[in-house]
């Protein structure tokens, strides 16, 4: 049980902030000057790669302090 509610709170704070993230980012791009609809998918992208560094940062963290 300890398993599973620790797999939705990390699937949910990823959804969470990849969304964010992404949301924000494309918002600064179209208030830079750039067209919505051509920076929308980068963003996104982005923020899944900006996601997976913290994430991976946090990992290597975590197994350093152990």
């Amino acid at each position: 049980m300890a398993s599973v509610a620790r797999l939705t709170d990390e699937m949910l704070e990823r959804a969470v902030i990849v969304g964010f993230l992404g949301t924000w980012l494309c918002d600064r791009s179209v208030e830079a000057g750039a067209d919505f609809e051509d920076v929308q998918e980068p963003a996104k992208l982005a923020a899944i790669a900006l996601c997976y560094l913290y994430l991976e940062v946090r990992l290597r963290r975590t197994s350093r302090q152990r």
